[in-house]
């Protein structure tokens, strides 16, 4: 009984990255995906990681394992 896997363990044996790697991770990738790389702004980019709420929103979506998408638009 005490052998069976549930999920859970290993969910909590996962390491969680920190906010800085993935909010440095997703500056290098943005313009990437967004295909506009001339055209993007970049300090929008810096002032919508450096934003309380966007910052919150990464951590909630870093910590939570049931998210699994992150949604990034202009």
């Amino acid at each position: 009984m005490g052998d069976v896997d549930d999920g859970d363990s290993a969910a909590a044996q996962m390491a969680v990255a920190s906010p800085e790697k993935v909010t440095n991770y997703l500056k290098r990738i943005i313009p990437v995906i967004l295909e506009d790389y001339d055209g993007l702004e970049v300090s929008a980019l810096e002032q919508a990681f450096g934003d309380k709420t966007g910052v919150e929103a990464l951590k909630k979506f870093i910590a939570d394992p049931q998210s699994r998408a992150l949604l990034v638009s202009r």
